[in-house]
């Protein structure tokens, strides 16, 4: 049974799996790595209560990290960058808005709209604001949202590849 997403989400998801994949390697050609702990947490169920979220937190505790640890926290939420897609960056809790500004600019120039609002984000976002981790993300909406007809061609590559640069900033 399908516990994550509806049918085959290849608009919902994919386009963030594949940032996330290209944000690990990145990390991991950087000549100051180890300068700082990196946790790369593909966590699911936002359609059954936030299970995944439940389980994420579960292990962060049990492995020491605490908010007061954490630097940033960036979530990739669905629906980023894919054809025909309102995108929104939520700035969250953020107190580093130079570094965030860096990369405002050219989420804007595929289709990111900037919200300053704090906690009032939507998905996985909330809770990590809640638990009080320094947070900040990206999520949006598209005309295939849940639908069937949702297939990895709606995602869209060269935005993907434009979100991919401004997220290294």
């Amino acid at each position: 049974a399908r516990v994550s997403g509806w049918f085959a989400c290849g608009g919902e998801r994919s386009p963030g799996i594949a940032l996330w994949l290209a944000l690990a390697r990145w990390v991991g050609q950087r000549q100051d790595a180890d300068a700082f702990t990196y946790y790369f947490v593909g966590n699911t169920g936002h359609e059954i209560g936030h299970l995944g979220v439940d389980e994420t937190m579960e292990w962060l505790e049990s492995e020491g990290v605490v908010p007061e640890t954490v630097a940033s926290w960036l979530h990739l939420g669905s629906s980023i960058v894919t054809n025909n897609f309102d995108g929104s960056l939520y700035l969250g809790n953020c107190h580093f808005t130079e570094t965030i500004g860096q990369f405002m600019e050219p989420l804007a120039s595929v289709g990111f709209s900037p919200r300053l609002n704090g906690t009032d984000t939507g998905g996985e976002l909330r809770d990590y604001i809640e638990a009080g981790f320094v947070s900040f993300g990206m999520f949006g909406q598209h005309d295939w949202f849940h639908m069937k007809s949702d297939s990895f061609t709606n995602a869209n590559p060269e935005r993907l590849q434009l979100a991919g640069r401004a997220t290294r900033a």
